[in-house]
């Protein structure tokens, strides 16, 4: 066989070395294996193997995958709490306009929204305000650590609350703000002018 040249020889060398990678890469066979086979003119049958890495990496992904199905979903679910009942019944009036003195769905206020929920989810009802529903004796206080589904908070902490929320974990509370705004859900921290924390109560009463 004449001897090929110049840039032509590279190229043919070239594609015939990518041409023999590709058929090992293909087969899933070692080098040798492989230069052994194209020698006497024999192709590789059966299941092709997997690489070292290749199987590293299918087990990191089978083990990741595992890892997911046995981790509960966060979604927009209830946080760990007594009552997450409260929390889906507050949930339905997400959006509805704030109106002082407010108790039906076309608008609410903080108090009323507490009202409305205990009844949609228990068939209860609190007392009217804010002022009353903090004596309610039902209620049961607790370390504002331990704050979660269905608990609610009442701002400020001491003193007559003029405030109060539900709570949907131990960060986030459902509440209605103001006039001008509408129910929100929002962090703790953002549900009372300063970012002051409330104390919390706990509903003990049936449902």
């Amino acid at each position: 066989m004449a001897q090929q040249g110049g840039i032509s020889g590279v190229a043919v060398g070239m594609a015939t070395a990518g041409a023999f990678l590709l058929y090992v890469g293909i087969q899933g066979v070692d080098i040798r294996a492989g230069l052994k086979d194209i020698t006497n003119g024999k192709l590789p049958e059966g299941k092709p193997k997997s690489s070292g890495a290749t199987a590293a990496a299918e087990a990191a992904l089978a083990q990741g995958s595992a890892a997911g199905a046995s981790r509960p979903s966060s979604g927009t679910g209830a946080g760990a709490g007594p009552h997450p009942e409260l929390v889906t019944a507050a949930r339905r009036y997400l959006g509805v306009p704030y109106v002082f003195g407010g108790t039906t769905p076309k608008g609410l206020d903080c108090s009323g929204l507490v009202v409305l929920a205990f009844r949609d989810a228990y068939g209860v009802t609190p007392p009217r305000t804010t002022y009353v529903q903090v004596a309610w004796r039902q209620l049961t206080k607790i370390s504002r650590a331990d704050m979660g589904a269905g608990d609610l908070c009442f701002w400020p902490a001491s003193g007559p609350p003029s405030h109060v929320a539900i709570a949907v974990d131990g960060d986030t509370v459902i509440h209605a703000p103001r006039p001008g705004k509408v129910v929100q859900e929002v962090p703790v921290g953002q549900a009372f002018t300063g970012g002051a924390l409330p104390v919390v109560y706990r509903y003990t009463g049936g449902k």
